[in-house]
C-alpha cells in the first residue's frame, strides 16, 4: 500500500517527530511505501492564494505533489500537538491547498457548492496521532474534543475516509521516558494493525505462504511481459525508450548524455522546445539517430534519505512514462533504473517500485506488449529480478 504520513510540528526532537518516525518504521516494516513529509522541515507554504481556490485553480508544483500523493494514497497517517483545540497553523495550511476541490472532494452537478460535497480520496482509513499537555479528563470536560469533529468528520468523513481513528498522548511534557517508550511501542502496534502486510500478497505483492504464483492470473501474465536485461539503453530497438533526464532536458551525464549522444543534436534542439519537465512528469520527443522511434524524458527525485516523497515521485515518473508510451501508441518500451545514479536511490527500493508500477499498469491495459529494464550492472540486474520474481 502507499502510505503518507504527515506531520506538524516544528521542534526536530519533539516526541511528534518520534511518532512519525515510530509510525514509518511499521509501515516499512510492513512492506509499504511510505511518503513521509515533514511540513516545518520542507517549508510547506501554508497560505492560500485567492487564485488557487477554485476547482482547477493553478496550483504550484510542490502543493500539486502533494496533491496528487494524497489522491493516490491509501491510507494516511496524521501527527501533530494539540494547540488550542487545533492543529498548527501549518498543518491547517495543508489541509487549506492540498485537499482541495477535484482532489479530495467534489460538489454533484447543480450544486454551486452550498450542500455536502462528495469524497474523493481513494484511502479509506487514516490515523491521527495527537500529543497534548493537558490531562484528558480536564480536555473533555473543560474544551470537549474539537479535534475529533475536525479529523473525524469535517476533514476526512467529508473527503471519502471512512474508517478514521485518533490517539492522543498526554500529559508529555511530565511523562517519563519509560513512558514514551511504551507510548512509542503502541505506536507501532496501532499502525500495524491498521496498515499490516498484504494477507494475500504479502510485502510489495509476495505470494502468500503455500500459494501458487501461477494462480493469479493476469498479475503472472503482466510479469511475463516484463524483461530484465544487462545492457545499453541507447541499443534497444523498441517503439520508446525512456531518458532518465535532469528537470532542464539539456542533457547531461549518465544515461542521459548517453541518450542525446546516440541521438545526435536534433533532440536536443527539440528539447529545447519543451520548457523543461518537473519530477514525476514525463515528456515525449522523436528518436532520432536512435533505433527506438520516441524518446521518453522523465525526471525522478534525488534521494534525501526516503523522507521527502521520493518513492512517491518515482513511482509517478514510472507511471507518467508508461501512460504517456500507451498514448502514443507504442507498444514496446525500455527502462533505465531511474534514479538509482547520480540521485543516489536505492537500487532495490527502486526495482520494487518499477516492476509495481509497470506490473500494475499492464494488468489493466494490453496495449504495452513489452517492457524492457535495462541495467548497468549485474548488482542492479540482480535486484530487478528479485522485484519480478516477488511480483509474480
Amino acid at each position: 500500500m502507499r502510505i503518507s504520513v504527515i506531520l506538524g510540528h516544528p521542534d526536530p526532537g519533539s516526541f511528534n517527530h518520534a511518532i512519525a518516525e515510530a509510525a514509518v518504521d511499521a509501515l516499512e516494516k510492513n512492506g509499504h511505501l511510505v511518503s513521509y513529509h515533514d511540513l516545518y522541515r520542507e517549508g510547506f507554504d501554508p497560505i492560500l492564494p485567492g487564485p488557487e481556490i477554485p476547482r482547477g485553480g493553478a496550483v504550484d508544483l510542490a502543493v500539486q505533489s502533494h496533491c496528487d500523493e494524497i489522491a493516490g494514497a491509501e491510507g494516511i497517517v496524521i501527527v501533530h500537538p494539540n494547540w488550542w483545540g487545533q492543529p498548527p497553523a501549518i498543518l491547517k495550511g495543508w489541509v487549506d491547498r492540498v485537499m482541495r476541490p477535484g482532489v479530495a472532494y467534489e460538489f454533484l452537478e447543480g450544486d454551486g457548492g452550498e450542500g455536502v460535497p462528495v469524497g474523493l480520496l481513494k484511502a479509506r482509513s487514516a490515523l491521527i496521532f495527537n500529543t497534548s499537555n493537558t490531562p484528558e479528563r480536564r480536555e473533555r470536560e473543560a474544551f470537549g474534543d474539537p479535534l475529533e469533529d475536525l479529523w473525524k468528520r469535517c476533514v476526512f468523513g467529508l473527503c471519502g475516509v471512512s474508517d478514521v481513528r485518533r490517539r492522543t498522548f498526554s500529559v508529555v511534557v511530565t511523562s517519563t521516558p519509560e513512558e514514551r517508550r511504551s507510548w512509542l511501542v503502541e505506536v507501532g502496534d496501532i499502525v500495524g494493525s491498521l496498515y499490516p502486510p498484504d494477507v494475500e500478497g504479502g510485502a510489495f505483492g509476495r505470494p502468500a505462504p503455500g500459494q501458487d504464483p501461477r494462480s493469479r492470473g493476469s498479475e503472472d501474465i503482466a510479469s511475463v511481459r516484463i524483461r530484465v536485461v544487462l545492457g545499453d539503453i541507447t541499443e534497444m530497438e523498441v517503439d520508446a525508450i525512456v531518458n532518465a533526464a535532469n528537470p532542464t532536458l539539456l542533457g547531461g551525464g549518465g544515461v542521459d548524455g548517453a541518450i542525446h549522444k546516440a541521438a545526435g543534436p536534433r533532440l536536443l534542439e527539440e528539447c529545447r522546445t519543451l520548457g523543461g519537465c518537473p519530477p514525476g512528469e514525463a515528456r515525449i520527443t522523436g528518436g532520432y539517430d536512435l533505433p527506438a522511434k520516441m524518446v521518453i524524458h522523465t525526471v525522478g527525485p534525488v534521494w534525501h534519505g526516503g523522507r521527502q516523497g521520493e518513492d512517491e515521485i518515482l513511482a509517478k515518473a514510472y507511471r507518467s512514462c508508461i501512460s504517456l508510451a500507451d498514448e502514443r501508441g507504442a507498444k514496446t518500451i525500455a527502462f533505465p533504473a531511474i534514479s538509482t545514479g547520480a540521485y543516489g536511490f536505492p537500487v532495490e527500493r527502486a526495482a520494487r517500485i518499477a516492476v509495481g508500477e509497470i506490473r500494475d499498469f499492464m494488468e489493466k491495459n494490453g496495449a504495452i506488449e513489452k517492457v524492457m529494464l535495462v541495467c548497468f550492472s549485474e548488482r542492479a540486474k540482480g535486484c530487478y529480478l528479485k522485484a519480478l520474481d516477488q511480483r509474480r
